[in-house]
């Protein structure tokens, strides 16, 4: 019987191009419906109406980085745009976090966002070192 590794992730750079294309969605979303995308996370809707340039800009930001993901040529350049995302993603949980513990949010829909930014940050690097080789 031979032994054989599971594998937990799939190979290098499937994952920036999932995470690519979903920046691009998330993105183009937040372009396209800022105060909606505000609404979801729990902001009240004249706040949402105040600041949804705001978004605009956080939407335009995703999708410029998942475009870039998914145009990436090679490792190295993958690898950067990776790194790239992870950095923001990170930047986004700690971002929610603080909103959600001084009570600027709270619901399960901000704390859910704030977990899988720190989940896509955490991937994003695990991805950025593999693509680095």
């Amino acid at each position: 019987m031979s032994f054989r590794p599971i594998r937990v992730l799939p190979p290098a750079g499937q994952l920036l191009g999932a995470f690519g294309a979903a920046r691009v969605v998330i993105g183009t979303a937040a372009l396209a419906a800022p105060v909606l995308s505000l609404r979801v996370l729990g902001v009240d809707t004249g706040s949402a109406r105040r600041v949804a340039w705001l978004m605009r800009m956080t939407g335009a930001r995703d999708a410029v980085l998942g475009a870039g993901a998914l145009a990436g040529a090679d490792g190295r350049q993958q690898a950067a745009w990776a790194l790239g995302g992870a950095v923001v993603d990170a930047a986004d949980a700690a971002i929610m976090y603080g909103a959600l513990r001084s009570g600027r949010l709270g619901g399960v829909v901000p704390a859910a966002v704030a977990a899988g930014a720190a989940g896509a940050a955490l991937l994003g690097a695990v991805e950025a070192l593999r693509l680095r080789g």
